[in-house]
């Protein structure tokens, strides 16, 4: 019985310890995370695989050795938190 209470409650303070982690989003500098471009928003950020696309630059710097042919890119972002911020990309 003992044993039985012992795990009972290792469990229920197992649990509200993990709870206490949850703090996604609660960090400064948040805005750094906005996504930029149209295709890697849509995408969920995962440009990191697409080959020659400028816009998978800004997450994976790599991705500028397999471009062949000249592209060029202009983003711009009017947040709602009160900041704007665009890139200009050009390569060849």
């Amino acid at each position: 019985m003992k044993k039985v209470i012992f795990f009972v409650l290792l469990n229920l303070v197992g649990f509200s310890v993990s709870g206490w982690g949850q703090s996604a989003g609660t960090t400064s500098f948040q805005f750094l995370k906005s996504q930029y471009s149209a295709r890697g928003a849509a995408m969920a950020s995962n440009l990191i695989a697409v080959q020659a696309d400028i816009n998978g630059m800004f997450y994976n710097p790599a991705v500028l050795a397999s471009i062949d042919e000249r592209q060029w890119t202009i983003n711009y972002v009017d947040h709602l938190l009160d900041f704007q911020a665009g890139q200009l990309a050009y390569t060849q």
